[in-house]
């Protein structure tokens, strides 16, 4: 059965470090995966399944965000924390070693601004992990008690 015209594979460039690349190689063979392009298509799959997945970033909401980045990026990513103080309700920074620094964010407000957020966040130079987790509102709740961390 041949592919349609939209799903005939197209090839593009793509550049990456040596150790992203080296990551890449050592995957696809670990995983059973054909090659690096059976391999990137997958990536490429769940990144737009995750990004499906996000869309329920809509009205007012909790959120928690764990962020992995190098230590250089630290600044960066704080003046962006800043940026959206109003929904930051709470941060715990670690050191995990002198070049890695890892934090979890509790976010709460409208779900636009937190998807904004997060989407910058992903944007900076040396974020390597961005991953929320939208909490579920609760069944019947009003919109100022949906926040499973609230303390009333």
């Amino acid at each position: 059965m041949g592919r349609t015209e939209e799903d005939r594979l197209r090839v593009v460039s793509v550049s990456l470090p040596d150790s992203l690349l080296q990551k890449v190689d050592r995957s696809a063979q670990e995983h059973g995966y054909k090659g690096r392009s059976e391999l990137v298509r997958a990536g490429i799959a769940r990144l737009f399944q995750s990004f499906e997945e996000e869309k329920v970033l809509k009205g007012n909401m909790t959120c928690t965000v764990t962020l992995y980045y190098d230590h250089e990026a630290q600044s960066d990513v704080a003046k962006l924390l800043h940026e959206h103080q109003p929904v930051i309700k709470s941060l715990v920074h670690n050191h995990l070693s002198e070049e890695e620094c890892l934090e979890q964010v509790v976010l709460k407000g409208a779900g636009e601004q937190i998807d904004r957020l997060i989407n910058r966040l992903r944007t900076l130079a040396g974020v390597h992990v961005v991953a929320p987790v939208p909490l579920p509102k609760r069944s019947g709740a009003q919109d100022d008690q949906t926040d499973p961390v609230s303390t009333g």
